[in-house]
């Protein structure tokens, strides 16, 4: 495994899911943004009238989007921010961390002089 690199583009969870990262790369957005990304997700993978007041997931909607404006204030029992800053001290490999909105440009120039930087021949 450690023959190849892998940008693994994780909000953050189980590392027992990828018990070889050699590193993690953290993404960290203001609230109004990630939910503005979410909203906008969801209206696209449903229709802005599926999602709407009346419409067939308009509640299971609502339920998910009340769910993901917890993520900042949230505690440790669900995924938020709170657990992914204990999940991020408890790693044994490196993790960089970007966060506000950036350019995807900005990011991948930050994420390629980070490789470059390790001296497991990622770079």
């Amino acid at each position: 495994m450690r023959d190849s690199c892998y940008l693994v583009l994780f909000a953050a969870g189980e590392t027992s899911l990828f018990p070889h990262s050699i590193w993690w790369c953290f993404f960290g957005l203001p609230s109004q943004f990630r939910l503005a990304r979410l909203k906008e997700r969801e209206r696209l993978r449903y229709g802005e009238d599926t999602i709407a007041p009346g419409g067939l997931l308009y509640k299971p909607y609502i339920a998910f989007m009340t769910w993901a404006e917890a993520y900042d204030d949230g505690g440790m029992q669900m995924r938020s921010r709170q657990r992914h800053e204990q999940w991020l001290k408890n790693l044994t490999c490196p993790a960089l961390r970007l966060e506000g909105c950036q350019q995807l440009e900005v990011s991948v120039s930050r994420i390629v002089n980070y490789l470059s930087t390790m001296s497991n021949g990622c770079g």
